[in-house]
């Protein structure tokens, strides 16, 4: 599930949280969901290979040369940083407020919700940016970074999807549809390097695995990084030819029975 609901606009926490209300289920171990977050991450790493030694390239070449030629790779590598910065910032102020959230079937049906009607809103933008640079070679601005920065960090939100945000977000912003979908993803690793050292703080080697054993932590972690790996190809197929907004349905669908659920639980 995990490498599934990550990277697919439907909300990896939002799951979580029904699904520990609605059956009692546990967190994860910390040593698993941080081996769990290296498997996802490493399908990012995969999938968007390229971007990314275009941007290690530029991060160089700004060293030496001390100037910015415009080029693709350190256009994506400012908007990263950009939009890294309010992302860090809205999770380090509002950390404890986010986290009452997560006790709450309500709460995650209501971000479900939400993030169904930020992807439908990208039908309305579909037609419009159809004839920009579809193979994804649109700059981003430093401003439209910084916007869809504070989107992702609202994210933290149960329910309210990180990619399907930050991807409407884009495309609402007027950005290419691909573009906006490869600025998501490449935005996301700040992100999940942030959450594994937050998590990293309450592990101990002391507990390593117990109760899980090495084996099955290395087979969650393949797993995570295989599924992660063709779901991020999925939903950028799906994003290609402007579709992304089916996913609102199953959003609004899932959202909808866990608001009525959490109001029968009281």
């Amino acid at each position: 599930m995990q490498g599934a609901t990550e990277f697919l606009p439907i909300s990896s926490s939002g799951h979580l949280v029904i699904l520990q209300n609605a059956f009692g289920m546990r967190e994860p171990q910390v040593f698993l969901d941080v081996m769990l977050h290296v498997g996802t991450l490493s399908a990012v790493f995969f999938v968007f290979r390229r971007d990314i030694l275009e941007m290690i390239r530029a991060a160089i070449a700004i060293a030496r040369t001390r100037a910015f030629s415009g080029a693709s790779g350190e256009v994506f590598l400012v908007a990263v940083i950009v939009g890294s910065i309010p992302t860090a910032v809205i999770g380090f102020v509002f950390a404890d407020q986010f986290e009452k959230l997560f006790g709450s079937m309500t709460a995650a049906g209501a971000g479900l919700l939400v993030t169904g009607a930020l992807l439908m809103l990208t039908e309305w933008r579909r037609e419009e940016v159809v004839s920009l640079a579809m193979d994804g070679s649109g700059g981003i601005g430093v401003l439209q970074a910084a916007l869809i920065g504070v989107v992702q960090g609202l994210a933290i939100i149960p329910g309210v999807s990180r990619s399907g945000s930050t991807i409407a977000a884009g495309m609402l912003l007027g950005l290419p549809r691909e573009t906006a979908a490869r600025f998501s993803f490449l935005l996301s690793i700040p992100a999940i390097f942030g959450a594994l050292l937050f998590e990293l703080k309450d592990y101990s080697p002391a507990a390593g695995a117990e109760g899980i054993g090495a084996a099955g932590v290395a087979a969650g972690t393949v797993i995570a990084a295989g599924v992660g790996i063709a779901s991020l190809l999925l939903l950028l197929r799906v994003v290609r030819r402007g579709r992304i907004s089916m996913f609102a349905y199953y959003c609004w669908l899932l959202g909808a029975l866990a608001i009525a659920a959490g109001v029968m639980r009281g």
